[in-house]
């Protein structure tokens, strides 16, 4: 159930800033003469006017003695009011009050909510409800609907209330349109899945849940097995093609985390719905699993066949030596000047008998020859999204997936505006030369000067920055804070930021079957703490008192989602960013995104053997803040290039800390993602090694350079950009609508796409962007300090998220690969809880250090990092003490440090 503050219902804040005074709550000239025509007394203006200014804010009206004093100062001082009156603390229970309240209905032409306004929101939510099924989805819809029409909003509750019952209703609708449609062969077909053999103790309802295993060619046969058997069980693939994607993925993940017994306890109409959403979601993985089996397997035929081939040069070299040779004096003889009989005789006389090396023309084609290169076609054309799997999702045809032209028509210009471009052709193209010209000579003008960058044999070589030396009271003050610190167990901080911040407030039944949890705050901190360390049930169960392994499990599989864990992260992020430390350590407008592998089995299609690592794993994907904390994490594959999902996470980030800038290694970086990260407004900096191998691109055939001109080797199509800049756009609007994800598209744009025209022009558009980039690069020796500092950064969370994962040394035991990705967003949730613990102890000694008169400036703190571990335990017998007294975060470090600074620094930011 939400809460009011993780919706769109407006709140009055307790610390409001200057600005916000100024531009919201002060009254115009009209809105005084209004309160003094309404009222003759001034502590009664003062009430009109507070009440009208926040209602302005809010769209309901609150009482005054709850508003801010910080508001009512504000606008009692542009009437010259006393706000202390004790008339004004009378106002909420006047008569006078009830009286203004419609003159400022009035004034605002906003209705009362009535009869009608009930109907409109009712009728808002169920629509909503076919599409959305987050009750917060649902709020916000409403509230968005009333206010463009003009209408009052009522408490927070009601809202609430009406989303419940609509999402309840809609759903209700759609189990007896599913129930209906199957008819009663297709839900016989699917009660007998819920049958336990007696033999082998289970249904066929736990074989629908499995996952895939390793990409052999045994899996193979089973997946092709598994997709006849489950294709014959599709009965409500017909019942559910009215319904919503989301509501259907839903329905899925709620199907899943039910077994046999539990979904036969399920009300009939509703289990069939389930059971149908499921089956559809798994035969659309199926296929995405033999897509991806598939490749992975000619992968390796390639593989192997690129070592064949290999071998077989190395074993023939003798007769290919042989043949260099025989051309070597065939170019001798020619070159004789001598008839051309003689010559001839000579030729022959070099060749010899060649006979036994001839051969005919084949009259057959070897059968095993042929399907490895037709499947290496189809694989090909698979990646390239040029061939797609009907009924897949990561191989379905992108294209049906890009908004209609005719939408895209009515938001290009819109989004033009936003992201601060022209969307037509030739003006974007025509910007785009002027900006990489004015670089490229910029930079050839401040060659001269740029002490890094030289030329040696007609390469460039650009010298390393300069260790900026480490002050010595940077690790004074580290001293004095560790030797402050309280020592505590991981449990221990989950505990205090629960206590704080009350995260497990995104946790409940994934089923509405379920009855409430006993206990429950307790258990999701134990639950967090067993699969964000990686203990295990069975070994949390033996480190916690109180608490048994089936529990543990059962909450996991119950009660917690991917989509629960990101929400609890986000919210500690909002709560993080409400601390003045992490600001001296970043603007939180740049985010660097990294790689860890994590240690898994082989049996499951995610594990892939990883070269560089050594081992089969996976790839935990970071995208970590400039402010040292974690924004988003993935769970990828090793053998895909990482760029690929580099974007994903700054688009699905939904905390309050929004970068428009993402860092990178090597692995972060392709021209196609140059491309789309440009025209989706992302500024993409990385740190690329062996950067002098790309190529540098010219802005015209015509442009030269007096220093750096050995530096381009090649001009830009600027006709293909202008070209194709549509279709570009329209997959970006595709994106920002949710309807494609960045990493799909990407996984189409690879260099397998050399025939996708769509491919080239992103390419082509990324090759301006990346020579743009190279050349700031190589110009600005301070923004390379700043891409080495946040790709640092992401290098040590990495190592601080593996310090907390120690449980099984550091093995995801797990196979199935949604619970895989659990782990990592587990994982992900505790190094937060840590961080937000971390800074806020900080914090907490700082303020003491600067009681105490210790001085520290700007400079000394920014030096600082929350990955701080010497004083946490991660070992022994815990016990989840939700009772446990700490004191609350402070987030702010007032009183300002002394003697005071060059400028004042540490201002207050209040709760």
């Amino acid at each position: 159930m939400p809460a009011v503050h993780e919706t769109a219902y407006p709140r009055l804040k307790e610390a409001v800033t200057p600005t916000d005074l100024a531009e919201v709550y002060t009254p115009t000239r009209k809105e005084i003469a209004l309160a003094i025509d309404t009222s003759p007394r001034p502590e009664a203006r003062l009430g009109f006017l507070i009440l009208l200014k926040t209602f302005q804010r809010l769209g309901y009206f609150v009482l005054v003695g709850e508003v801010p004093k910080s508001i009512v100062e504000h606008i009692a001082n542009y009437l010259g009011v006393d706000p202390s009156s004790d008339d004004l603390l009378r106002y909420d229970e006047s008569g006078t009050r009830r009286r203004h309240i419609p003159i400022i209905r009035a004034f605002l032409n906003v209705q009362p909510f009535n009869s009608a306004a009930r109907t409109l929101t009712a009728t808002v939510v169920r629509e909503a409800a076919r599409t959305k099924d987050d009750l917060a989805d649902l709020i916000n819809v409403a509230i968005e609907e009333l206010i463009r029409n003009r209408f009052e909003l009522p408490g927070f509750t009601t809202l609430l209330k009406e989303a419940q019952r609509g999402r309840a209703e809609v759903n209700r609708g759609l189990y007896r349109h599913v129930a209906l449609v199957l008819g009663e062969e297709g839900r016989g077909q699917l009660d007998r899945l819920l049958a336990v053999d007696d033999a082998t103790g289970r249904s066929s309802w736990d074989a629908i849940r499995d996952d895939a295993g390793r990409p052999t060619l045994t899996h193979l046969k089973h997946l092709v097995d598994r997709l006849h058997w489950l294709q014959t069980l599709n009965v409500g693939a017909s019942a559910l093609e009215t319904v919503a994607h989301v509501k259907v993925q839903h329905f899925a993940t709620e199907a899943k985390s039910l077994d046999a017994a539990r979904m036969l306890e399920t009300q009939p109409q509703k289990r069939y719905t389930l059971a149908a959403a499921l089956i559809r979601v798994q035969v659309a993985r199926t296929l995405d699993d033999l897509g991806e089996t598939l490749i992975k397997r000619m992968t390796k035929i390639d593989h192997n066949g690129e070592e064949a081939l290999a071998d077989y040069r190395k074993r023939h070299q003798d007769r290919t030596d042989e043949l260099i040779a025989i051309l070597h004096d065939l170019v001798t003889v020619m070159q004789d000047e001598v008839s051309a009989r003689v010559a001839l005789a000579s030729m022959r006389a070099v060749v010899g008998d060649q006979s036994s090396n001839r051969h005919r023309l084949p009259t057959r084609v070897d059968r095993r020859h042929f399907e490895v290169c037709l499947f290496s076609q189809i694989v090909a054309e698979l990646k390239a999204g040029d061939l797609c799997i009907e009924g897949s999702d990561q191989f379905a045809d992108y294209r049906s997936q890009l908004v209609p032209w005719a939408e895209y028509q009515r938001s290009v210009t819109g989004y033009g505006e936003q992201v601060g471009f022209p969307v037509e052709g030739r003006a974007f193209v025509t910007r785009l030369q002027e900006y990489l010209a004015h670089l490229a000579a910029e930079t050839d003008r401040g060659f001269p000067n740029n002490e890094f960058l030289r030329f040696e044999d007609g390469e460039p070589v650009l010298r390393r920055l300069p260790r900026r030396k480490e002050s010595k009271h940077v690790k004074a003050l580290e001293r004095r804070i560790a030797e402050r610190l309280e020592p505590l167990d991981i449990l221990d901080v989950l505990v205090d930021t629960e206590n704080w911040l009350h995260w497990t407030r995104f946790f409940g039944p994934i089923s509405g079957f379920d009855a409430k949890l006993g206990a429950a705050r307790a258990r999701y901190v134990a639950t967090t703490f067993c699969f964000g360390c990686n203990l295990g049930p069975s070994q949390t169960a033996r480190s916690l008192d109180g608490f048994d392994r089936r529990q543990i499990a059962w909450v996991d599989q119950r009660h917690i989602t991917e989509e629960n864990l990101d929400e609890a992260i986000t919210a500690l992020i909002n709560e993080y960013n409400r601390f003045l430390l992490p600001k001296l350590w970043g603007s939180g407008k740049h985010a660097s995104a990294d790689g860890m592998k994590w240690n898994l089995y082989e049996q499951n299609l995610l594990s892939e053997y990883h070269i560089r690592y050594g081992g089969y794993g996976g790839i935990g994907y970071y995208h970590v803040s400039d402010t040292y904390v974690a924004l988003f994490s993935h769970f990828i594959p090793c053998g895909v290039w990482e760029a690929v999902y580099i974007l994903d996470g700054l688009l699905k980030n939904r905390s309050d800390i929004q970068p428009d800038t993402v860092h990178a290694d090597t692995q972060g970086q392709s021209t196609p993602v140059f491309g789309l990260a440009y025209l989706l407004g992302i500024d993409l900096m990385p740190r690329i090694r062996n950067w002098k191998g790309l190529t540098l691109f010219r802005p015209s055939k015509t442009a030269r350079y007096k220093h750096i001109d050995s530096l381009f080797t090649d001009v830009i199509d600027w006709s293909l950009i202008e070209t194709h800049l549509p279709d570009m756009l329209r997959v970006v609007l595709s994106i920002r609508a949710g309807r494609i994800s960045a990493s799909t598209i990407l996984r189409k744009l690879g260099t397998y796409s050399r025939k996708n025209r769509l491919y080239q022009a992103f390419q082509e558009l990324g090759r301006v962007v990346r020579t743009a980039f190279l050349l700031r690069f190589l110009h600005d020796a301070e923004l390379r300090r700043v891409i080495q500092a946040a790709t640092n950064k992401s290098e040590s969370f990495n190592r601080f998220v593996q310090w907390l994962f120690f449980g099984g040394e550091g093995l995801i035991a797990e196979n199935d690969r949604d619970q895989q990705r659990k782990l990592i967003k587990y994982n992900h949730l505790v190094a937060n809880c840590l961080i937000f613990h971390n800074v806020q102890a900080q914090t907490r000694v700082l303020r003491q250090l600067a009681d105490e008169g210790h001085e520290f400036d700007e400079a000394t703190l920014s030096r600082l990092s929350p990955y701080l571990t010497e004083h946490v335990n991660r070992f022994g017998k815990y016990t989840v003490n939700l009772d446990r007294t700490s004191p609350a975060p402070d987030y702010t470090l007032s009183p300002r440090p002394r003697p005071p600074m060059p400028r004042p620094v540490l201002a207050s930011v209040s709760l």
